[in-house]
């Protein structure tokens, strides 16, 4: 039990030893309270530990993932992940990013599949146009997964004008990004955008526009025939049975915005159960090689 000391902790019990809160006298109510907490407490380390298991079979069943793996990810496939402070936060040790990283490489075992995550804080999707050489093009990859739109939509303000005006460069900043990094010879899949503030039902402008803008990532992609990871949809659809108090955060995010671990977990299952029935297999290229 080299957890006990956390529990005893938390339970204000930190001066006893296990010993003595069994045989010193401790009511029969302290003592069922103790063995819940140490039977919470190995719960939650057994999650931990099947979050690490690797093997097929176990990230198959942690994502639901259900209907099989294509084999559409070959040896020295490189996936960039490309957005905003989201993706940025992605990298980190428990971010989405990481996350597919490590289930790509149970659902493809012995392949080397290189995961990059290419956020920025701030950036709206004419910031990507504008480093989409450096930061993506740059590593010759295979696969690269769009995610942006929630800084687009908080800069608008409350004006209709700027909504519809934002929205169409919106859609033509999609589409262009689309065009050159299929030019450079990768494959394409664009997430809509997710959420700025978890209560979906509060009729606002945000969330009017953040559905505008969903509804134009869906149309570029079926459009130009790019894989689709709806993130709006699958986070209205997550929110609505656990949201029924209207918060603003912590079902999935910290402030309505960034993932905390749940919206981590949550994003990386979306997306990765998007990439591995909907990717198609790409030629691997050498990192050094030139373009045009």
């Amino acid at each position: 039990m080299d957890f006990l000391p956390e529990l005893l902790h938390f339970s204000g019990l930190a001066a006893l030893t296990l010993e003595e809160m069994w045989f010193g006298g401790f009511s029969v109510l302290n003592r069922l309270v103790c063995i819940i907490l140490v039977a919470l407490i190995a719960c939650s380390r057994g999650e931990e530990l099947d979050g690490r298991d690797l093997r097929r079979e176990a990230v198959e069943r942690r994502y639901g993932i259900t209907a099989g793996v294509k084999a559409n990810l070959r040896d020295g496939s490189r996936v960039v992940f490309f957005g905003d402070s989201i993706t940025a936060g992605g990298v980190e040790e428990d971010g989405y990013v990481t996350l597919i990283a490590d289930a790509l490489e149970g659902l493809y075992p012995g392949r080397e599949i290189n995961v990059v995550g290419s956020g920025v804080v701030g950036d709206k999707v004419s910031d990507l146009i504008v480093r989409l050489r450096r930061d993506v093009l740059a590593r010759n990859p295979t696969h690269v997964v769009i995610y942006v739109g929630v800084n687009d939509v908080a800069s608008l303000g409350s004006s209709n004008a700027a909504l519809t005006e934002g929205e169409k460069a919106y859609r033509e900043d999609l589409i262009g990004l689309v065009t050159r990094i299929r030019d450079a010879g990768a494959w394409v899949m664009i997430c809509t955008p997710g959420v700025i503030g978890e209560n979906l039902d509060d009729g606002s402008f945000t969330n009017l526009a953040l559905e505008r803008y969903a509804s134009a990532a869906r149309e570029v992609a079926a459009e130009n025939q790019t894989g689709l990871c709806d993130l709006r949809s699958e986070f209205s659809e997550h929110l609505a049975g656990r949201n029924r108090n209207g918060r603003h955060s912590g079902i999935l995010t910290v402030d309505g915005i960034h993932l905390n671990s749940a919206g981590n977990r949550f994003v990386a299952g979306t997306i990765l159960r998007a990439l591995v029935r909907s990717a198609t297999s790409v030629p691997v290229r050498d990192v050094s090689e030139k373009r045009a």
